[in-house]
């Protein structure tokens, strides 16, 4: 798959996260799509199969009034994309003690997409 459909891909994937429209995530991820959620080295979240990762992206899309992932650039190989995010924020409840309903929070990171065929097969995220 060549870089520019993979990123076309990326991209629509990553507006239908900003608007929380979970069936037009899904539309891009094959049937067993693994995902996996790092926070400074330690896994947070991890979903196998797109039944599995509806769920969890259902229950945490309930944690924002908004939010949104902002691309600064993209890598390429020969099967997966890097691609490098700001992430910003604002949650909808109490979800820690430093996170109350109503703060808003940034962080960096990258994602890296793996595909196969036209859809993306892994989802790898790194804050």
């Amino acid at each position: 798959m060549d870089e520019t459909l993979r990123k076309e891909i990326i991209v629509s994937y990553i507006e239908a996260y900003n608007n929380f429209d979970i069936d037009g995530m899904l539309t891009h991820l094959s049937e067993d799509v693994k995902f996996k959620n790092t926070e400074n080295g330690i896994v947070t979240l991890q979903t196998q199969g797109i039944a599995d990762f509806k769920q969890i992206a259902s229950e945490t899309s309930k944690y924002f009034s908004s939010r949104k992932q902002n691309v600064l650039d993209f890598d390429f190989t020969d099967d997966c994309a890097i691609v490098y995010i700001n992430f910003e924020a604002v949650v909808a409840m109490d979800i820690s003690e430093k996170l109350k309903e109503g703060d808003g929070f940034k962080l960096g990171g990258k994602t890296i997409f793996t595909f196969d065929n036209d859809k993306i097969s892994s989802i790898e995220d790194y804050s």
